[in-house]
């Protein structure tokens, strides 16, 4: 399994991350990773991989890396999916900017 496979399916773990179609929604996983979500953090200490790539180890500590993490969930080949499959990036920025969400607009 790769790893953005196993991130995938562990943050899908997480309903608040989900859309209603149960497709991850990475702007709500950014958001509680700017806040330092403890349940979020509580997540990813659960896979020892991703908890390798994401923590640092400081004099015996965990720190949460938060620019590390966001940087590589908000990469354009992190999630591949239905919403963005076959979109031109401009085009893709366009929908999110209108609200686009799986096909429909949101008021």
């Amino acid at each position: 399994m790769s790893f953005n496979t196993k991130l995938t399916d562990l943050l899908k773990t997480d309903p608040r991350f989900l859309d209603d179609e149960g497709e991850l929604v990475i702007a709500a996983v950014q958001d509680r990773a700017w806040k330092i979500d403890h349940d979020l953090v509580k997540l990813l200490l659960s896979d020892k991989e991703i908890k390798t790539k994401f923590f640092d180890e400081i004099e015996g500590h965990l720190v949460f890396d938060t620019n590390t993490f966001i940087d590589y969930i908000s990469q354009r080949d992190f999630l591949i999916n239905s919403y963005t499959r076959g979109l031109h990036p401009y085009d893709w920025t366009e929908k999110v900017r209108r609200g686009w969400r799986g096909g429909s607009l949101t008021s």
